[in-house]
Formats: C-alpha cells, structure tokens, sequence
C-alpha cells in the first residue's frame, strides 16, 4: 500500500518517521515524509507521490544566519525552502523528520517534536563546523591548476552542501 511505499522510501532516503496532527487536526497519525505530501496507488499499480517538495528536513536557520551573517525570513518560514541536500542526510548517523521545527509536528506534550528540532539543529551545526571545514582543507591542498576546473556544484552536493555554502567556504 502506499504508506508502506512511503516508509520504504523514507528509509532509503534516511527520513524519520514521525508524528504530525491529522485530518482537521483531530487525531495524530504518522508519517515518512512532510504532512502535506500525498502518495497514491494509481489504477496501473504504481505509486505516485503529490506534493514532495519539503521532503528533506530543515535545517536550522537561526544556526545559519547567525554563522552567515544571513538575515532570518519573515516567520521563520525558510522551513518550508530551506532543506539538508540527500547526499548529507545519508551521510547521518540517524535520520531526520521534514516536519522539524513545524507546527503541524504533533506527539501529545511535543517532547517528540523538540527532540526532533534539536536533531536538526544539531546537524546544522555539524554541517558547519565539520562538512564545511573538511571540504574547506580538502581544497587548501588543491593546487590552483585543480581548483580552476572545479565543478563547485558537484563538488559540494556531493558532499551534501547546498550552494548557499559557498560564502561560508571561502571565508574559510
């Protein structure tokens, strides 16, 4: 069925499950990718996802714009934009919930939804402090010949870093 098609997917893509408010906010149920996206079994047996683009989970952008110098969004929406690429979620020891730091994210008294805010932000902050820096020296061993046919999109997806990163690894 389709759940069990999500959960397989979430596994693979290293997404945690997690709780979120149900139909009309009644009653919680679980889910493997962000509340608001949809799979379906269509009449030729596959399955077709609706809405996947919150998928990836958050990262912390109060951690962000205070090491980048980066302005916060306008009520702290940049949740919904603002995602961990694929290559770093598989490179984490755990996996992370898309509804981190969502309101829609629900487990009775919220420890669950904390708990899970407080593993994204602990994330963040090892993508900046270890993920930025490791590819940061990896490039100060480079010779000038080597980092002028960088292919810095590649290069640092493969890593798991967005390119709203490369500020932050040249001031390195």
């Amino acid at each position: 069925n389709a759940q069990s098609f999500l959960k397989q997917a979430a596994k693979r893509l290293n997404i945690k499950e997690h709780r979120v408010k149900g139909r009309d906010d009644m009653m919680a149920c679980d889910a493997y990718a962000a509340f608001d996206t949809r799979c379906y079994e269509g009449t030729d047996g596959r399955f077709y996802i609706l809405n996947p683009g919150r998928t990836f989970p958050p990262v912390d952008f109060d951690v962000l714009s205070k090491r980048l110098g980066q302005s916060s969004s306008a009520r702290g929406q940049s949740i919904f934009w603002r995602h961990f690429r694929p290559e770093l979620l598989h490179a984490l020891d755990k996996p992370l919930s898309s509804d981190a730091f969502n309101l829609v994210a629900y487990n009775g008294d919220r420890l669950q939804a904390e708990k899970d805010g407080k593993e994204c932000t602990a994330a963040t902050q090892s993508l900046i402090t270890e993920t930025v820096t490791e590819f940061s020296e990896e490039i100060s061993n480079r010779s000038v010949q080597e980092i002028e046919v960088i292919h810095w999109s590649g290069e640092m997806h493969t890593r798991g870093l967005n390119l709203r990163m490369l500020g932050e690894l040249r001031s390195r």
